[in-house]
């Protein structure tokens, strides 16, 4: 029995030993050479992420004592050793020869973003109830469903640059190369799957506002429109045949492409002056642009897909493009034909066509 004791008493020591050994080797905060850590007064500034290194080294870089009974009297005993812009400076040079310039950085007004000792933000950025500083003066969230991950996670430095930039809306790198730095890989969320854009980026045949800049059609921040887009578009193979249901498309394609039955202007995607488009849309089922299309970029002229997606089946389209028409045969029908070339009767509408036409 008295082994056993001895044995757990052994047993005990050893493994307290080896905790403190391991806890001395690892690298923890030295308040050894800073007096007002080290008496325990101000050791809320460094339990947090990031702590500004003077809060760690020496005080006196930014805090003079001018008084003799500190901490009887706290707050009255130090000043600033010099305003903010000058304390801020002596470690940290500004740069302001950009051509645009954050207007509290042009001010020097360093503590409108950044705290002073330390924070759990990197960079020693505010927050402000618990949400970035940047939203305190640039309302980006407001009451849109949809919000882009970056302003979501409070990580506005991920597009912009807090300081200075060459680049208007002081963005890192212009255009779509900014957008790509995120969407050159698949993002798994939680209800939903995001494109690798860069992939469609590197086809025959790009979309051309995706081209150099997404912004076209989509919003940096928030929208009322899924994937961030700046007007109305549904992603379900089928929509109603009403005009608002391809708002996004008609912002720079003319709507007579598909509201016009008949016409030998508006689209080649005819037989002889029957419109195809009008005809695939204006169906009890309106077949959706992305139905066919693909939006960002494709090996197919016109930006045709390889497949259509019902669900989760796919289907090769088999599309043909020749000189004057071309040639489809996907499976809701067998292979058909066109050309703009072959004479076109005026045919009523089918009994299950609504009119697109605008009032």
């Amino acid at each position: 029995m008295k082994k056993i004791i001895i044995l757990i008493i052994f047993t005990l020591t050893s493994s307290f030993l080896l905790s403190e050994m391991k806890f001395s080797n690892q690298k923890k905060l030295d308040i050894t050479k800073n007096s007002c850590l080290a008496k325990g007064c101000h050791l809320d500034l460094v339990k947090v992420k990031y702590v500004h290194a003077t809060t760690i080294e020496d005080c006196s870089c930014c805090h003079t004592l001018v008084g003799t009974d500190h901490p009887a009297k706290p707050g009255n005993e130090y000043i600033l050793a010099s305003n903010i812009t000058g304390l801020c400076e002596n470690c940290h040079k500004s740069k302001e020869e950009a051509e645009h310039i954050h207007v509290p950085y042009e001010g020097k007004n360093c503590l409108a973003c950044h705290a002073a000792h330390s924070s759990n933000q990197n960079h020693l950025m505010k927050l402000v109830n618990g949400k970035s500083v940047c939203i305190s003066c640039h309302d980006v969230i407001g009451h849109d469903t949809i919000i882009h991950g970056p302003v979501v996670q409070g990580d506005c430095t991920a597009c912009h640059l807090g300081h200075s930039s060459d680049i208007d809306k002081l963005l890192i790198v212009e255009g779509k190369k900014l957008c790509l730095t995120c969407h050159s890989k698949t993002i798994k969320t939680k209800d939903k799957e995001i494109l690798n854009i860069a992939e469609k980026m590197k086809k025959i045949f790009i979309h051309p506002p995706a081209k150099t800049r997404c912004n076209g059609c989509h919003l940096a921040h928030k929208s009322k429109n899924n994937a961030l887009l700046k007007d109305k578009f549904i992603r379900t193979n089928y929509v109603n045949t009403v005009l608002e249901s391809f708002y996004l498309c008609i912002k720079c394609h003319q709507d007579e492409f598909i509201t016009e039955e008949f016409t030998s202007l508006f689209t080649n995607f005819r037989n002889g002056t029957k419109n195809l488009h009008y005809l695939h849309i204006t169906k009890k089922k309106g077949r959706n642009c992305n139905l066919c299309h693909d939006v960002h970029g494709s090996n197919n002229k016109r930006l045709i897909n390889d497949q259509a997606k019902y669900g989760d089946w796919s289907f090769n389209l088999n599309f043909v493009k020749e000189s004057n028409g071309g040639s489809c045969t996907p499976a809701c029908h067998k292979k058909l034909s066109y050309s703009q070339d072959s004479i076109a009767t005026s045919e009523p509408p089918r009994k299950d066509t609504v009119s697109l036409k605008k009032k």
